[in-house]
Formats: structure tokens, sequence, C-alpha cells
């Protein structure tokens, strides 16, 4: 059966009322069409079967929503991965249009804590003395004597030339 537009628009068809939740379903739908393997028009010479299901997840993931946008249909605050479906506060969503989400702040919250373990390393690094250069290490073993090849130098000998 072929993807029509006069069975897209029956089955999208906005509902009475002032629910919204067909528009996530015609952009679902919308979003999906091209992968609709069932299509008759060009389907996948390597394909053997057909979806047996389809859902929208973020596996989770939550995204800040920009102060003065809580309220904006264009944000997705539905996800099929979570059972039962989780009960979000209005700065939170599973998506939506890029300009009423707030990227910057989880942003700003990673360059802190990136900084933050910079820091911690450099203090701890900093208490070491510098790594020698391999040129260091190739000159030792090329004039190392045979015999002593195996033997493990003590600490006081790293330093020396």
């Amino acid at each position: 059966m072929a993807y029509s537009t006069r069975e897209t628009e029956r089955k999208y068809a906005a509902p009475a009322g002032d629910d919204i939740s067909w528009l996530r379903e015609q952009a679902i739908g919308q979003a999906v069409a091209p992968f609709w393997y069932d299509r008759e028009d060009r389907p996948h010479p390597d394909w053997v079967g057909e979806w047996s299901y389809w859902f929208v997840s973020g596996a989770g993931c939550l995204v800040d929503v920009l102060p003065g946008h809580e309220d904006d249909p264009r944000l997705v605050r539905y996800d099929d991965w979570t059972e039962p479906s989780e009960d979000l506060p209005p700065s939170r969503c599973h998506g939506g249009t890029r300009g009423i989400l707030d990227l910057d702040t989880p942003r700003a919250a990673g360059t802190r804590q990136a900084a933050g373990t910079w820091t911690a390393y450099r203090a701890f690094a900093d208490r070491y003395p510098p790594a020698l250069p391999f040129h260091h290490f190739a000159e030792r073993a090329r004039t190392l004597e045979p015999e002593h090849a195996r033997t493990r130098p003590s600490p006081l000998s790293v330093n020396s030339p």
C-alpha cells in the first residue's frame, strides 16, 4: 500500500477541541515517512520484513527550555521509552525547536566541570618533575652496556646524564 496524500490528510486531520497531540503524530509521521520500507514506490532491495513498531525516545535525556517558552507547543514532552511517563517540570523537555531550547546552560556547566578537572590535574601533576623527552631514553639505551640492559636502574640515576 502506498503512502498517499489523502490517507495522510485523513490520518492526521485535526480533531475538534484544544488537544494538539495530533500535531506530534503528524510531525512524527512526516519524519519517518522516508524510512517506511513497506511503501511500494522504491523499497530497499535488501529489505525482507516490515517495521514491527516505532517510538519516540531521547532515552532519558532532557533539555533545558529557555525562560518564557515553557508553554510553547513546539516542545516535545513525550517519551515512549520511560514507563510510566515522566512528569517533567516546565523548564525541561525531551526536545523541540532549537531556538526555544537553552543549549548554553549545560554547555557552560560542562565547561566549568572541565576547567575544574584540568585545575585538579595540574595541581597533581605539578608536584612531580616534568617528563623526560624520548631522546634521553634513546641515548641512554644506546650507551648502556649489554650486561646492564636487563637490570632496573635506581631512582636516583634517572635524572643523571
